[in-house]
Formats: structure tokens, sequence, C-alpha cells
């Protein structure tokens, strides 16, 4: 599991939307941290710094130093991205020791291509990330999948998975990915699977 390190300011108590609409102009993203018996910090990250734990394939745990409260280890629990910029607006991190079980969400990763692929298919992913919980000394970075001998038509559910340590959330049958006709192809066989249809309305004069 890869760390990565974060330095924290604390944001004062009279927080307010200008002031962190003053700390985003200067490159700044407020968020908040908190965890088991700790009280929640208001905190600010540079933004090039939380832009690591947000924007990558891989989940990781966070190594937060904050200013005159101590070292901390965390997840990012949650963020939210400007709808116009998709810059990172706020972050929630959630602190961690290596024993307790934690909820998170973990990137998918498809390995290899796929024979259905290599026969004209398609690759689709509808889960990109899978809720599980873990310890956190446990926690994959990615659940990888082999599609290597995946076929037209084939999926890979919940149920296929079996991951040491790590329970996933989401129902044994939903489907994680699947490989799928070109959508020509899957149109074409809609229509001619279609029955025809005779109209028994009046013909129009001329």
């Amino acid at each position: 599991m890869k760390e990565v390190a974060l330095k924290a300011q604390v944001r004062v108590k009279t927080d307010t939307k200008n002031s962190r609409k003053s700390l985003r102009k200067n490159s700044i993203i407020p968020g908040v941290f908190y965890g088991k018996n700790i009280e929640n910090i208001n905190i600010a990250i540079p933004e090039i710094q939380i832009n690591k734990a947000v924007f990558t394939s891989e989940q990781h745990i966070l190594n937060v130093e904050i200013e005159n409260k101590g070292n901390f280890k965390a997840v990012l629990k949650d963020f939210q991205l400007d709808p116009v910029t998709d810059r990172v607006v706020h972050f929630d991190l959630m602190a961690v020791n290596e024993t307790e079980k934690i909820t998170v969400e973990v990137p998918v990763v498809a390995k290899g291509q796929a024979e259905g692929v290599k026969a004209g298919g398609v690759l689709q992913i509808l889960l990109h990330k899978l809720n599980v919980e873990c310890e956190a000394s446990k926690l994959p970075e990615h659940i990888e999948i082999d599609v290597t001998n995946l076929k037209l038509n084939e999926s890979v559910h919940v149920s296929d998975l079996n991951l040491e340590g790590v329970k996933i959330l989401h129902p044994k049958d939903a489907v994680i990915l699947n490989i799928v006709p070109p959508k020509g192809e899957a149109a074409a066989t809609t229509e001619a699977t279609e029955p025809e249809v005779i109209s028994k309305g009046k013909k129009e004069e001329k």
C-alpha cells in the first residue's frame, strides 16, 4: 500500500464561506479531518497535495501532518468537485489505525486484453469503484480483474472475486464489467429481432 504525505493547516473556528473562497483563490483547499475519538478538525491543504489523493486510480493511506495537532494516518473518505472546472473544492479525511476496520471505495482496474475485445467487442466497466470493508493494513490500492479470458457477452460479478481479508459490500450478483457487442452490431441485432408491424390504417389519398 502506497502512502502519500500531506501537510495541513488548521482553519480558524470563525470559518465562513468567504474565508473558504479566499483559500481556494490561493490554491488551498478547505476540508475536514475526523475519526474515532477525535474531535472534528477544520483543515486546509495545498491543492497540489490534495490532488494526489483525489485524482488517482489507487486508494492510498495518507500520512497527514496537522499543525499543532500531530501526525495521523487517514484515508480520503469524500470530496467535492467544482461542476465547471472540476477542481477540488472540499474534502473529508478519516483517521484510521492499522487494526481498525474501515469502509472505503477502492478503484477497479481491468488487466489484459479480453478475447471478446479481440473479436470486436467492447469492454464496459459498470462499477469503477467498489465499496469494501477491511482492516486499514489490508486495504488494497486497487482491485485488479484479469479480463484476458473474457468472451463476448460474458461478465464479471462481485461473486467472482475472492479478496483475502476484504469484504465487498455490493450485492453478489452485481455486474462489475462485461464485454458487449459494438453499438452498430447491437442495434442491427435488435432490428432483426423486432416483428414487422403491419398498419391497418387507411391509406393516404393522393
